[in-house]
């Protein structure tokens, strides 16, 4: 028997305390009062700021293994287009992560992480991933060329001449006569010799058309787009047709984040998907501020402190890239 089937080191109540502090401080529910909390609990004694700063080194490797996991899907992915993979991170690799890590990749198996700090079983097991901050292209096969954005997940539809989008954003070009589906969140878009981008972001599809006509059903609703013209559906109703700005639309394609009066919460949500760690905003008001801007998102490490200019404000800056904003 190696050393890494051997028996495992109990996590101890200090650990686990410092890994709910890690997830808590990172939800988008912290406060300015848990800030302080936890700066006092960090501070009173040294055997609270090495767990602490354990959880944070333990859930950072988390990420790395799983961003390696990745790699290893490219890997086989360039010898076969859009080929259906199963199975689950490694058993030998949560085990080399010690009694913390353990802990922490059961949250990964649920079918929606607390917090979004790590992928769903869901996003796991997708045919396609990519990381935070990672576009990438699938194809074309048969016609079909698929554009993903960061933190997208894409499952092979089992018929064999589609895909479900799982999570995050895509953008679709078919080149052929012959319709296309993409699925998202039980809405389906059908469309052939078109170009369309589609957006899955917390049971929220955004559909939007770029060239030729797509039809997008949910339910006993359905819906013709033309370019220039979205929908969004979700499970609480099937949005109007409305003409959209396109370049705001699909900036991310060519390396931007443009926001036109958005609401604050919203910019900070839509950054929080391009870089590791959490911006939480503390208060409510702040939340609803409007925003215009453009961020670069080969630049995102700069995209903290142009929040922070844009309010005239200075976050509280914590480990594993998480800022308090309030």
């Amino acid at each position: 028997m190696n050393g890494a089937d051997g028996p495992r080191t109990p996590m101890t109540p200090l650990a686990r305390e410092a890994l709910d502090w890690v997830v808590h401080i990172s939800s988008g529910a912290a406060t300015v009062r848990d800030a302080t909390t936890l700066a006092a609990w960090r501070a009173s004694s040294a055997e609270h700021e090495t767990a602490f700063r354990e959880a944070v080194r333990v859930r950072s490797g988390l990420q790395s293994m799983l961003e390696a996991r990745e790699a290893e899907r490219r890997e086989a992915d360039r010898v076969i287009e859009f080929r259906p993979r199963h199975g689950l991170v490694s058993r030998r690799a949560f085990v080399m992560g010690g009694a913390i890590a353990a802990s922490v990749a059961g949250a990964v198996m649920v079918a929606r992480p607390p917090l979004d700090l790590w992928p769903s079983y869901a996003e796991l097991m997708a045919d396609y991933r990519t990381a935070p901050g990672e576009r990438r292209t699938i194809g074309p096969v048969a016609g079909v060329s698929i554009e993903m954005n960061t933190r997208t997940s894409i499952g092979k539809r089992w018929d064999g001449d589609g895909i479900d989008l799982i999570s995050g954003e895509a953008f679709v070009t078919i080149a052929r006569d012959a319709a296309f589906t993409a699925v998202a969140d039980g809405g389906v878009v059908t469309a052939s010799k078109a170009e369309f981008n589609l957006r899955n972001i917390d049971g929220q599809v955004c559909v939007t058309c770029m060239a030729g006509q797509v039809t997008v059903a949910s339910g006993d609703a359905r819906a013709d787009l033309s370019a220039g013209h979205q929908l969004i559906y979700s499970a609480h109703g099937f949005g109007a047709v409305e003409q959209t700005n396109e370049s705001t639309a699909t900036g991310w394609r060519s390396g931007l984040l443009i926001f036109k009066g958005e609401p604050l919460s919203q910019v900070v949500a839509e950054i929080n998907r391009y870089r590791a760690g959490r911006i939480v905003l503390t208060d409510g008001s702040l939340a609803r501020h409007p925003v215009s801007a453009v961020f670069h998102l080969d630049q995102m490490a700069n995209a903290v402190t142009q929040v922070e200019q844009l309010l005239g404000v200075r976050g509280t800056h914590l480990p594993g890239g998480v800022v308090l904003i309030g």
